[in-house]
Parts: structure tokens; sequence; C-alpha cells
């Protein structure tokens, strides 16, 4: 089930961890199995349960082995996908949500800070663009911390095809990139309103094309010795700044 053919075709992500399994369930998702190290105790066993979910113990050592970490956690379970159509955030963009737009976001661990970031924010949703790591890859879900259940995440589609979706629907399409001619500060963008942020590769940023999709650049001023953050970190800046905007608009 760690292979993201198999995941693809049947629908469904690995969540390892009590932690995040419990965010699942908060969020409704339909658990097929859940594979517990035997003697495992975990509350989150009990609540599985309760809920008619088959659990599976598992003999030593065979956890190890089909778990993708080196050292797994005593919990495992198969989860139904959190993944959505990108049709599912036009309701949302023209109500004058946000979302975030991942181009060639290529590393797990960002691209689940990146829904982290975006989720605990209030942001509608999550695009990963064709390139992008798959948002159900077993790293991605763990460093989401569960938020992948809780905000809509969208997987594939050109960035330039994309895009120009959401600029059909009324979204205002904001690119970083680095301090320029054609930047202006995060903080002096009007990110109310529908919103796409749209954050580039960890080491090259966003790829040429498309300025005609796009409605303007934003860089983080940086004042220390450090060029740039990478795109968790960024990402993290930019939403909290929308959500901002959106608490201080006129009522």
């Amino acid at each position: 089930m760690g292979r993201r053919s198999a995941r693809l075709a049947d629908g469904v992500c690995v969540v390892e961890g009590a932690k995040v399994l419990g965010e699942a369930l908060d969020a409704g998702r339909r658990v097929e199995g859940l594979y517990v190290v035997a003697g495992c105790t975990d509350p989150v066993i009990d609540r599985a349960l309760q809920l008619g979910i088959r659990v599976y113990d598992l003999a030593p050592g065979v956890m190890e082995k089909v778990a993708d970490t080196i050292t797994p956690q005593p919990v495992m379970a198969v989860v139904e996908s959190p993944v959505v159509g990108l049709e599912h955030l036009e309701g949302l963009l023209r109500a004058g949500g946000f979302v975030v737009v991942g181009v060639d976001v290529r590393d797990p661990g960002n691209a689940g800070t990146v829904i982290r970031s975006a989720e605990s924010s209030g942001a509608a949703g999550v695009i990963l663009t064709d390139g992008s790591v798959e948002a159900t890859n077993p790293k991605t879900v763990r460093s989401s911390a569960g938020a992948l259940f809780h905000v809509s995440v969208v997987q594939g589609g050109s960035a330039l095809d994309v895009l120009t979706t959401l600029g059909s629907w009324g979204a205002r399409r904001w690119a970083t990139a680095a301090r320029g001619d054609e930047t202006i500060d995060y903080d002096r963008a009007n990110l109310t309103g529908g919103t796409a942020l749209v954050m580039g590769n960890e080491a090259h940023g966003l790829p040429h094309g498309l300025g005609d999709v796009l409605d303007g650049y934003v860089s983080i001023p940086m004042v220390g010795r450090s060029e740039s953050l990478n795109v968790g970190m960024a990402t993290a800046v930019l939403c909290f700044e929308a959500a901002r905007q959106r608490r201080h608009q006129p009522r």
C-alpha cells in the first residue's frame, strides 16, 4: 500500500501514528483498516473499534517491514483519500476564500507544511500541480499533522491551466518572487477576496511562461543574512497575512 500507483488506484492514503489517525476520524474519513503492533493500547484503537473499523494485530517485526519510517509508530491505517477535484474550490473562491497553489513543490515535508499552514490559517484549499509531490505521500501526510483531512486538497493539473481556471473564477493570483522591480512587499498586496497564493519549486522558484496568468508578484523582505525562506515557511507567512487582512476588513 506504500506504492503511489496502488494508493491512487484505490483512492486511499496510508496514515501512520495515532494523532494523525485521530484527525482523520475527526474529519469523518472512511478507514478501511487499522494495523497495530501487538500490545498497543492507544485510545484511538478503542475509538476505531466503536466505529466498526477492523483492527489487525501485527506480529513483532511486521510493522517495521511495511511502514514508511525507520522507527515506525505502533499504529498505521489505510484511510480514504482526502483529495478532491479542482471544481470543488470554485464556490469557495467566488465567495472570497483564498487558496495556495504549489507549483513543482517536490519535498514531501515542505508539502505537508504548506498544507498545515493553509489549513491553520483558514485557507479554502491547496492545489499541488503537476510535478509536485503527491499529497497522499506518507511523508506529506505525516508532515501535515492531520491538516490534510481538514482542508480541500487538489492534486494535479498543469500550472498554466490551473491558474487560468482560477482567474476565470475571479481570483487574483499572487506569485512569490525574490525582490525586484515587479514585486511588492507581501503586506502591501491586497490578499482579500478570491485569492491564489502561488508558491514555486524549492530550488528554482516558478517556471517561465506563467506571467500571463499571474496578477502580481510579492516578496517577503529579509533583514537577516538569509536570502529566502523555504516554501513551507513562506507559505505560512503569506497565509497568515491573508487571514489578517480578512480579519481587518470593514464589515
